[in-house]
C-alpha cells in the first residue's frame, strides 16, 4: 500500500509555532508569555468541516482549525501555540498520518480574533 503524500504545492500558508512559558504574577496568577520559536514552516489551513462538529456533539459554531505540516519531532500540544497572518491559534492535538509523512495540528484560536 502506498504512503500517503504531502504535496509542496498543498502547504500554502507559513506559520511559526511558539513555545509559551509560564510566570506567576505577585498575586499568584500564573501568566503566559511567548517564548523561543521552535518552527517556522509551511502549512495547510483546513477549516473543521460542519459534519465533525455534529459529530463531536457540539451545536455552537466551531473556532477550530487544523493546520498540516510535515512531519516534525518537536510539535506537541503541551503549552505550544500557532501564529500566521498576525492570528493565534493554541495547539490542542497533533495526528500523525502516514508513517512520518506529516502531522495534522488541532488548533483552536485564541484571544479577540475570534
Amino acid at each position: 500500500m502506498p504512503q500517503p503524500a504531502l504535496n509542496a504545492g498543498d502547504l500554502d500558508r507559513s506559520i511559526r509555532i511558539i513555545q509559551q512559558t509560564k510566570a506567576k504574577a505577585g498575586n499568584g496568577q500564573v501568566i503566559l508569555s511567548d517564548g523561543p520559536t521552535i518552527a517556522r514552516t509551511r502549512a495547510r489551513r483546513m477549516e473543521q468541516r460542519i459534519s465533525e462538529v455534529f459529530n463531536a456533539g457540539s451545536d455552537q459554531t466551531s473556532n477550530t482549525t487544523i493546520f498540516r505540516i510535515r512531519w516534525r519531532r518537536d510539535v506537541s500540544n503541551v503549552n505550544q501555540i500557532v501564529v500566521t497572518d498576525g492570528q493565534r491559534f493554541e495547539i490542542k492535538s497533533v495526528m500523525e498520518f502516514g508513517r512520518r509523512v506529516g502531522l495534522d495540528l488541532v488548533c483552536e484560536r485564541l484571544g479577540a480574533n475570534v
